[in-house]
């Protein structure tokens, strides 16, 4: 026992002196190391979220308190006003430049107001009734109406022997589209012959055929009652040439013919070296045709002699240029030429491709000396004698055969005015 007390009174004593020790050594210490003998002090201003205060930083040792504490001063508050809207509420939001802030003043929302905008339907798109909401934006459709559906005009582009036809679908909506095309070829099937039976027989006139009344000096009408008694079904009369115009007994011989109840079709003889001439030439024959129907073929005469040296392709797109500008504004067109034009002069395989001949040699029988394999079954026409004669009627007249139903051909698609 006297031991544990000697132990603790020795520990206690160890104790004090350390303590005591310590003290003394620290304050030596500050005294010696930094009195605190310059100082700067520090100001940092109360905010609407922190306490004010004043600091004292020692310059020597970097030491810092703090003194005169100021609280918080109280926010600064604005105030901004929201409207209410159709899905929010309204209220004032209060806030400071702190970035406190909170909600004030609730307003309840109000009602939609809407305004009625109709959208009439279209071809394609329904028509509806919407309604918008002017306030917050919001709208919604009801009261559908159907599409009206397409309503169609159409205009028909007509074929060429280089261009298909076609029917042209337009809507007042701009929608449009081609449809039910038709190539020449059709039309030409329809116009192949596959046996040389003659069909129609025929002649062909211009104003050498008629008699000239010597008092007046004007041309006298041919007795079309007697060409008709006479066995003819049909006549192929020259509307006119590129040098003399419009032939001047044409208007007449047509006017005769239909009254005598021939089927008629129509030949222009060209003079013409260019592609642009000929195409006048066409358009000039047009001005002629209007208004008249035709049973038989618009044909080209090409044969003078003056053309014979522009070569084959030249003379090929001459003839179609002329035939196609006929072609596309409804007319049944074709080529008059003669044996030697056909076999020499012309590129014939490749025109009896595109187009309805008529076929010019006299060798006095009734059939055609016509090479079919070479030049396929679009023989037309034979003018087979340039010295017939009409019963009752001076004068000679060209001779033609016919070996396709053409008035039946020119009904079933519509051409020359029907």
């Amino acid at each position: 026992m006297k031991k544990r007390i000697i132990f603790a009174s020795i520990l206690f004593i160890t104790l004090i002196i350390t303590c005591t020790t310590a003290v003394f050594m620290l304050l030596a210490h500050h005294d010696r190391f930094c009195p605190h003998s310059e100082l700067r002090e520090e100001i940092i201003v109360p905010t609407c979220t922190s306490v004010g205060k004043t600091l004292h930083v020692c310059l020597d040792c970097g030491e810092t308190y703090e003194t005169e504490i100021t609280p918080p001063r109280e926010h600064s508050l604005k105030g901004i006003s929201i409207k209410p809207l159709c899905n929010a509420e309204g209220y004032t939001l209060n806030y400071c430049e702190c970035g406190y802030s909170f909600r004030s003043d609730t307003v309840a929302p109000v009602p939609h107001e809407f305004s009625k905008s109709v959208t009439a339907p279209t071809c394609e798109d329904q028509g509806y009734t919407k309604y918008t909401c002017s306030i917050c934006g919001y709208s919604y459709q009801c009261e559908y109406v159907s599409p009206l559906g397409h309503s169609f005009s159409s205009s028909t582009v007509l074929p060429t022997a280089t261009s298909a036809g076609y029917t042209h679908y337009v809507c007042p909506c701009s929608y449009e589209y081609k449809g039910n095309y038709v190539y020449y070829s059709d039309i030409l099937e329809d116009a192949y012959t596959d046996n040389t039976d003659v069909l129609a027989r025929g002649i062909d006139v211009s104003r050498w055929n008629h008699q000239i009344d010597a008092a007046s000096g004007e041309y006298l009408p041919i007795d079309w009652q007697a060409v008709r008694a006479a066995g003819k079904d049909f006549v192929i009369l020259k509307a006119g040439s590129t040098k003399s115009g419009i032939e001047p007994t044409f208007e007449m011989d047509y006017a005769g013919a239909r009254a005598a109840g021939l089927e008629i079709g129509v030949y222009f003889y060209t003079y013409s070296t260019t592609v642009a001439g000929i195409a006048k030439d066409a358009e000039m024959l047009m001005l002629w045709l209007e208004g008249k129907q035709f049973e038989y073929p618009i044909y080209l005469d090409l044969e003078d002699s003056s053309l014979a040296s522009l070569g084959k392709n030249h003379l090929s797109l001459m003839c179609e240029t002329f035939l196609c500008k006929l072609q596309e504004n409804g007319y049944y067109a074709g080529l008059y030429t003669n044996h030697t034009w056909l076999t020499t002069i012309l590129d014939t395989p490749r025109i009896v491709t595109l187009f309805d001949l008529w076929y010019a040699r006299y060798p006095g029988t009734s059939v055609p000396t016509w090479n079919e394999e070479k030049y396929g079954k679009q023989l037309g026409m034979w003018q087979y004698s340039e010295s017939g004669s009409i019963a009752g009627i001076d004068g000679d007249f060209d001779m033609n055969y016919a070996y396709k139903h053409y008035g039946e051909l020119m009904k079933k698609w519509g051409l020359n005015g029907f």
